[in-house]
C-alpha cells in the first residue's frame, strides 16, 4: 500500500525566521489555502478533510499557539470554503458552501449565530484590522453582493452589488471604506459604509466622486522594480 505525504499546517516566527510548529493530524489533510491566525499570534484554525472519507464535509480545527495543542474542533453539516478568526470577539466564522456563515465561539465552542443572506457559497470573509466589522461575498461571481456584517451583533449592515466581479478587497478599520478591484476594469472603485460608527446614511455607497489617486501620467505605465 502506498502512503501518500499529509500536508502539514507550519507556523512560523516571522522576525525570528523559526519555524514554531509542524501541525499534523493523522490520516488527515490540511486544507492550508483555508485558515488564518489571529492578529496576536495566539490561535490559528485552519480547514482539514479525512483521507479515508473523500465525501465527508470537512471541518475546522483550532490551535493554541502559546502550547502548540488542537484547542477546538467543529463539524459543520456541509464543506468549510471560506475561513477567518477574531481573538477581538473570541470566534471563528466560516463560510459553508451552501451559502451560509456561522460564528463559533471560541471559549465554549458553541455556535453563536448563523448570517443568512447570501445565495451562493461564500468563499470569501475578511474582517476590518480592528475585527469588528466582517466582509463577505462568493469570488466565483455566483452571487454578485458584497455583504458586510458587524460581527459582535450578527447584525447585517449593507449589501453592494459591484457592476463587474471582484477580484480582490480591502476594508479598512471599522469598514468605513472598502476599496475593491473589479474584474476587466482598471479603476479602483471605494464605497463608504454611511450607518455605521455615528453616521446618519443607510446604505454602503460608492464614495469615488471621480477622484484620481497618483500621478495620472503613469497610467498603462510599466516600471521594472527589480532593482
Amino acid at each position: 500500500m502506498r502512503h501518500r505525504n499529509l500536508s502539514p499546517l507550519l507556523v512560523w516566527h516571522l522576525s525570528q525566521r523559526k519555524l514554531l510548529y509542524d501541525l499534523r493530524i493523522p490520516h488527515h489533510d490540511f486544507v492550508t489555502s483555508l485558515s488564518a491566525i489571529t492578529h496576536e499570534g495566539s490561535y490559528v484554525c485552519v480547514v482539514a478533510k479525512e483521507l479515508n472519507e473523500p465525501t465527508t464535509p470537512n471541518f475546522i480545527v483550532v490551535y493554541d499557539l502559546q502550547s502548540g495543542t488542537l484547542f477546538k474542533k467543529w463539524k459543520p453539516s456541509c464543506n468549510t470554503v471560506s475561513l477567518a478568526i477574531s481573538q477581538l470577539n473570541a470566534c471563528v466564522i466560516a463560510g459553508l458552501e451552501d451559502a451560509k456563515i456561522l460564528i463559533w465561539d471560541l471559549v465554549t465552542g458553541n455556535c453563536k449565530c448563523t448570517l443568512v443572506g447570501h445565495n451562493a457559497p461564500v468563499t470569501y470573509l475578511k474582517l476590518d484590522p480592528l475585527g469588528k466589522v466582517l466582509l463577505s461575498y462568493d469570488k466565483e461571481g455566483r452571487d454578485s453582493a458584497i455583504r458586510m456584517w458587524e460581527l459582535s451583533t450578527a447584525k447585517s449592515l449593507a449589501v453592494f452589488k459591484p457592476p463587474a466581479q471582484i477580484s480582490t478587497c480591502e476594508i479598512l478599520p471599522n469598514g468605513v471604506f472598502v476599496v475593491l478591484a473589479l474584474k476587466e476594469r482598471n479603476d479602483l472603485l471605494t464605497l463608504a459604509l454611511k450607518n455605521y460608527g455615528g453616521s446618519t446614511a443607510d446604505a454602503l455607497e460608492d464614495d469615488c466622486g471621480g477622484t484620481l489617486y497618483g500621478n495620472p501620467d503613469n497610467q498603462h505605465k510599466v516600471f521594472n522594480l527589480s532593482n
